[in-house]
């Protein structure tokens, strides 16, 4: 199997056992800043996708918002990739993907963001890779 990554940064991945989960903040932050990676994959360029905003005034509670209906469009094409090569994408390009009756049997997602620490709750990875 081979990973490409399609997100405009890099992707790294933590092994469960040098992270810990917090109930309190029900985040997973590394043990120790000196953790090492299981895996990085570097930026490969970046998918994107398009859409329609439909807006909307509504009155709740005496206050106006504004409510949008967003309809995809299209999403970029992913490079051409053979059956053993996946590729990292965006949840949202996911979600366009679907609702524009694309394939996403090969785009994975990150699963399980880890954090640096309470203290400094900066996203530096995941623990895993979610098929879609």
């Amino acid at each position: 199997m081979r990973i490409k990554n399609y997100t405009p940064h890099e992707i790294t991945i933590f092994s469960a056992e040098d992270c810990y989960y917090d109930k309190a903040t029900r985040k997973h932050y590394l043990r120790s800043p000196e953790v090492e990676p299981l895996a990085r994959f570097p930026s490969s360029g970046m998918l994107s996708a398009s859409y329609k905003d439909a807006t909307e005034r509504v009155l709740v509670d005496g206050t106006e918002l504004m409510l949008v209906r967003r309809t995809w469009s299209g999403v970029d094409q992913p490079p051409h990739a053979d059956d053993d090569t996946y590729l990292i994408v965006s949840s949202l390009y996911v979600a366009a993907a679907k609702a524009c009756g694309y394939s996403t049997a090969q785009l994975l997602t990150i699963g399980d963001p880890v954090y640096e620490s309470p203290a400094q709750p900066r996203p530096v990875g995941c623990l895993k890779l979610v098929r879609n």
